[in-house]
């Protein structure tokens, strides 16, 4: 991932799970983030990899935010340019056509075709509002026909196994990632329109609750990162 803005953003509810970091992890996520918004390999230590993966799937989506509203900004700006363009030309051969008809006509003729051109002028440039006006208009319609109909991004490995880490789902990341990426992310015929619902889904499946209903099954402990973000969700804060 490279980050096309100036910065990352870090958010107030990472705390908890900073807190929890000893003084080397907290320097090896820092320095992690920091390279890996430069397009940078990095790897952090395995103790703070699900916070790490949490961490850059937000930046990720800000940075996605962020190309919208840029996107969105050029298009306004260039719909704006032709509005200026377009009744700098309708100005211009409206003078010209006043000038010949002084040069051609009489003084009361003169008199008659200027409050006739005056006319003219105000219904052009009514016209050309309204015309703008549709542009814009039209422009903001086809905007948030894309937006509406965005195309589904497959997610990366790094993004399923941070989302399954947020969410305390009781699946293999790996093994969903591979299955719905060999088969093209389609669920039965159809193409995938959510993955994380679908993550969901997998979760809610009685094979992936069975290990937990065998005999003699104990929960793994959790870590003092993995804890945190635990009581995250706990509180509704995740």
């Amino acid at each position: 991932m490279k980050d096309e803005s100036k910065g990352i953003v870090i958010y107030k509810e990472w705390a908890p799970l900073i807190y929890a970091m000893s003084e080397a992890e907290k320097a090896a996520v820092l320095e992690g983030l920091f390279r890996l918004s430069e397009g940078k390999p990095f790897e952090v230590p395995a103790s703070v990899q699900g916070a790490f993966n949490f961490f850059m799937a937000q930046i990720n989506k800000n940075e996605e935010h962020y190309k919208e509203i840029c996107e969105k900004r050029r298009a306004y700006g260039k719909a704006g340019g032709l509005a200026k363009a377009s009744n700098a030309k309708q100005n211009l051969a409206n003078a010209s056509i006043s000038k010949q008809e002084l040069a051609n006509t009489s003084i009361s003729k003169q008199n008659l075709a200027s409050v006739a051109n005056n006319n003219n002028n105000n219904n052009n440039n009514n016209n050309n509002n309204n015309n703008v006006n549709t542009n814009v208009l039209t422009d903001k319609r086809e905007i948030n026909k894309e937006k509406s109909t965005k195309r589904f991004t497959p997610p990366t490995l790094d993004d399923v196994k941070a989302y399954v880490f947020e969410k305390g789902l009781n699946i293999s990341a790996d093994h969903f990632y591979n299955y719905y990426q060999a088969n093209g992310w389609r669920v039965g015929k159809n193409p995938m329109k959510d993955w994380k619902a679908a993550a969901r889904s997998w979760a809610a499946r009685d094979d992936y609750k069975a290990p937990q209903q065998a005999q003699g099954y104990q929960t793994p402990k959790l870590s003092a990162v993995q804890q945190a973000l635990s009581e995250l969700r706990e509180e509704g804060a995740l």
